[in-house]
């Protein structure tokens, strides 16, 4: 299966562009998305930050070793996003796949 997964207050707080660097995980983010890819999934990483921040996120993420497949930038911003395949996010702990 390929999941798609928001950064920002998904698997890290959400940060100042400039603060991101120092953004915590959210508690369970780490080992649920490590359940995820040791289950076969494929990880998309997808996030509303732009192409300048790719370097920084990519070792944000590798540094703590979350595992993914794909990261991709540049995520529209928006107020309501409708999709039939969305899960809303509230925590790691009420993810079922």
């Amino acid at each position: 299966m390929r999941i798609v997964i928001d950064i920002d207050g998904t698997i890290c707080e959400e940060k100042p562009t400039f603060e991101r660097v120092l953004a915590k995980p959210l508690n369970g983010a780490i080992s649920s998305i490590k359940t995820l890819k040791d289950q076969g999934h494929f990880i998309i990483l997808y996030t509303a930050r732009g192409w300048a921040e790719y370097e920084m996120t990519y070792l944000w993420l590798t540094n703590r070793g979350i595992p993914f497949d794909v990261l991709l930038m540049g995520k529209p911003i928006y107020d309501v996003w409708i999709d039939d395949r969305a899960i809303k996010f509230t925590s790691w702990k009420d993810i079922n796949v």
